[in-house]
Parts: structure tokens; sequence; C-alpha cells
């Protein structure tokens, strides 16, 4: 079959690409790729931003686009089919497909406008990829109490918490202990370190946690350490910190975002490319962010970028 083949963007404007992932059962994954603009959607399309770890690049499956081949990595691969509605076709944006990765000038624009991709999508799906026991159970039992909060809106978190342990033990025993394995053991998960993600929760206006076939809100997740009795590292704790949740601006992140003190903090994360771990800080940066310094611009060395950093902050 005929590989696909991308529309030039208009990168004079505020264009992007997203995602119509087709409903079905069948493991062939059907999509179309359309253009839209920021601030400026005609048909108010609303969509959801995916956030995830693209994982081995060799390690690839086929989908569908427009009717034509695209080959894409089997991690993304797992989260499109358990994303995918059975009756119901789903508009998100995807970095690695709704991006002409191998265009550097259209990548760099794209990027250059990544807090707003997030900032502007209904929710982001934080997709931590496929699930174990443990994790299962850790997300279960935060469903349980998400329901929960639904029906009893005014009793507190913990005392939900805790009323609700003696059920899941007849389910599971020890589940307490299950628990806290599942929480560690995402928290150990690749995500976690990707530098990209620090900008994805950090723009998002709302946000879901995904992992196996269980979702929660952000912000329940976000609460889950202190319901388990579990302190997160410093980088998770970060990671928490700056997810969508009414704590967020009174958190440690608004404290110190100058992008000297973000590189400090976060630069030793994973990036495919090492120019993001500047690129993808800056935006978040209270120096730079708002700034046409230090711009992506992927046809520049790592070397450059490098010296164009040192010369801005020094």
């Amino acid at each position: 079959m005929e590989e696909y083949k991308y529309e030039p963007l208009d990168l004079e404007r505020a264009a992007i690409r997203l995602l119509r992932l087709h409903c079905g059962l069948v493991n062939q994954i059907s999509c179309e790729l359309f253009q839209a603009e920021l601030h400026h959607r005609q048909d108010s399309v609303s969509y959801e931003a995916l956030s995830y770890t693209w994982g081995p690049p060799n390690v690839t499956e086929s989908i569908l686009v427009n009717g034509y081949r695209m080959e894409i990595t089997h991690n993304l691969h797992e989260a499109l089919l358990h994303l995918r509605r059975e009756d119901e076709d789903r508009t998100l944006w995807v970095d690695a497909v709704c991006i002409d990765q191998a265009n550097l000038k259209e990548r760099g624009h794209q990027v250059a406008q990544m807090g707003e991709i997030y900032g502007e999508a209904d929710r982001v799906i934080f997709r931590l990829g496929p699930s174990t026991y443990e994790t299962d159970i850790f997300m279960k039992s935060l469903q349980f109490l998400q329901q929960a909060s639904i029906e009893h809106a005014y009793i507190r978190w913990q005392n939900l918490w805790a009323s609700h342990q003696p059920l899941l033990e007849v389910f599971n025993a020890n589940s307490d202990i299950l628990q806290q394995k599942g929480l560690k053991a995402i928290f150990n998960r690749s995500w976690f370190r990707r530098v990209w993600i620090l900008q994805e929760a950090a723009f998002a206006k709302a946000g879901i946690i995904s992992c196996g076939t269980k979702s929660v809100s952000a912000r329940l997740f976000g609460l889950a350490p202190r319901l388990l009795g579990i302190t997160p590292d410093k980088h998770c704790q970060s990671v928490l910190d700056i997810m969508p949740s009414p704590w967020r601006d009174t958190s440690s992140w608004n404290q110190n975002r100058t992008l000297y003190a973000l590189l400090k903090a976060f630069g030793a994360s994973e990036a495919t490319d090492k120019r993001d771990l500047v690129y993808a800080l800056r935006a978040m940066s209270s120096d730079f962010g708002d700034t046409n310094d230090l711009v992506p611009d992927y046809e520049k060395s790592e070397a450059d970028v490098v010296r164009d950093v040192f010369r801005a902050i020094y």
C-alpha cells in the first residue's frame, strides 16, 4: 500500500493538523488527518491532545491515514487502540502524526506552538502505557474513589478513601500494598522522565491519566501519593505539581521558572533530540516563554543551540 504523504502547512499562520480517529473494534486503525487553525477553528472543532512515550523508533505498526499507510511506534499504536471508541470518532492531536517530522521548518513551527496546542485542547490525555496487575488494582481503586466523590461531593477525599478500603479488600487481599506497588510502578515509567511531558502538563487546562483500560482525572491522580502515604521523588513530585488541578497555581511550580532554574531542575530529563531539552523548557520559562529568543529551529546543530542558550542566559 502506498505511503501517506503530508500536504504542506501554511507556516505563516497558526496552522495545525488534527487526527480524526475512526471508531471500530478491529486491530487495523483507520484515521483521517485534516488541517485546522489555532484560535480560528471555523467549525469549532474540539480535540484532545495526547501525551505519551514514543518508545523505540524501530518498533513500528501500520495505520491507515486518509486511505494511505503510515508507520507509527508500537507505543502510539497501543495508545490509539485503547483510546479508540466503538461507535464514535475521536479527534486528537498527536505529535508524531500531526507533525511532518521530516520537515525541519514545519517541525520548528509546530513545536513553537505546542504550548498553545495543549492549552487549547479540551483536555490532555496522559497515556502511561499498558497495565500490570498492580497498576490495574491502583487505577481501579482511584476509579472507585472518583465515582464516590461524585456521589458524596462534600466528604473529604481522605475520608472517602478510608471508607472504601474494606470494600476493596473483599476483591483483593492486601489491596493497600498492591495499590502502593501500582503507584510506584507508574512513577518508574519512562513517561515521567520525558522532558516534553512537563510542557504538556503545564499548559493543560484539564487532563486524565490513562493506564491500560482505565482512566481517572489528573486532579485525583495528583492526590494518590498522599492517600497512600507515599513520598514521590523530587522529579515525580514536580510533574504532579504542574498537572491540571486547583493546587497548581500555589505549588512549587510557580516559585522559580526562569530557564536557568528549569534547566537545572529538569536538564537530565529524557529527550530523543537533545535540542528539545531547551525547546520544551523554554516555552514554560518566565523569562523566555513570551519572547522571540531561542525559538525552536531544528536546522541548528546541538552545539549552536547550546551556544544560543549560554548567550541568552549569561
